[in-house]
């Protein structure tokens, strides 16, 4: 197969229907286009969210944390800690090992969550360090959020930039290769992109505004996270391209390299969906967080990309643009 995301096809046929719900308790189990389990006990509910990186300029630490985290806060869940699972080949140093555990705490004390336990080994198996984190967070029932909420006729916001994840990896990875056409300074900017992939604050406003479904982009970009958010819905959708936020940084990197932005990585990145999607853009705007309407979802199946006034159709899901030059990242 592939490197990254098993196809949808491949997922239903040889994962989704191996599996079958063995406990009343669990509310919610595996589907496509969604990442949090929901289960019950006692009358509260705990969602839980696993999400893997493998370690790229000393960034796998943060990639886990935010990833697993920005999952439960997409659904409506308040993040409580993680549990962290280490791989290292055996030529790891215990210094390596050091920072990778203070960047994990740096970024829990940023969220407000803690670390709860986890597993810690070198093997074989791996030629780079791979960070597995487990998110567990609170919710209340009636207010879990899901990306298999959507109804018709509902507006599409996404927020900050598209491919700000895959721009800052890449940026880090081969800078060498960016500097002979690109400053210092414009090579610093698209790694600090890296910076802002939480996305805690714009699911916390987004679920004052009748919110119906949330998806955190990541692997696949934009086009990955709309045709997710449309499977898990089952509605179509409506997008003009042209509306989609993207960075200089990235439109650079990406003509630089010949990828496609809207196919590359996107942590930092949500798609929300609301009747009251200018009111929702106003309070993030207003919040400190770019966002804008880039289109709404339809009672058909029809899922359509509108860019420079032609339509064309959204594919699945492919490998993940970043796996072209980053070799399993």
């Amino acid at each position: 197969m592939k490197l990254g995301k098993i196809p949808e096809s491949v997922l239903k046929r040889s994962v989704l229907k191996q599996l079958k719900k063995g406990n009343e308790q669990v509310l919610e189990g595996p589907a496509v286009g969604e990442d949090c389990a929901v289960v019950e006990f006692n009358d509260e509910i705990i969602m839980f969210s696993s999400e893997p990186a493998t370690d790229v300029s000393g960034q796998a630490g943060v990639r886990a944390v935010h990833a697993a985290v920005n999952n439960l806060a997409a659904s409506g869940a308040a993040p409580v800690g993680i549990m962290v699972t280490i791989l290292m080949p055996a030529d790891t140093r215990e210094k390596d090992l050091k920072r990778l555990m203070h960047e994990i705490q740096r970024e829990c004390d940023r969220l407000g969550i803690s670390v709860l336990g986890g597993h810690t080994e070198t093997t074989d198996a791996v030629n780079r360090i791979v960070v597995s984190a487990t998110g567990i967070g609170r919710g209340e029932k009636g207010q879990i959020i899901r990306a298999g909420g959507a109804r018709p006729n509902e507006d599409i916001i996404m927020t900050k930039y598209a491919a700000m994840e895959g721009t800052g990896l890449i940026a880090r990875e081969r800078a060498e290769e960016l500097r002979t056409r690109y400053s210092k300074d414009f090579v610093q900017n698209a790694q600090d992109l890296l910076c802002h992939i939480s996305v805690m604050k714009e699911a916390e406003i987004a679920g004052e505004y009748d919110t119906s479904a949330m998806h955190d982009i990541r692997e696949g970009g934009v086009y990955g996270g709309l045709w997710e958010l449309a499977a898990a819905s089952q509605v179509g959708l409506k997008v003009n391209l042209d509306a989609i936020p993207m960075k200089q940084e990235t439109v650079e990197v990406c003509e630089f390299f010949d990828l496609n932005p809207y196919k590359l990585t996107s942590s930092g990145c949500m798609l929300i969906v609301t009747p009251r999607g200018r009111d929702l853009v106003q309070a993030l705007c207003e919040a400190g967080i770019p966002a804008a309407i880039i289109g709404k979802t339809t009672k058909d199946q029809s899922r359509i990309i509108i860019r420079e006034g032609e339509e064309g159709f959204l594919e699945p899901p492919k490998s993940d643009e970043r796996f072209k030059i980053l070799n399993g990242i």
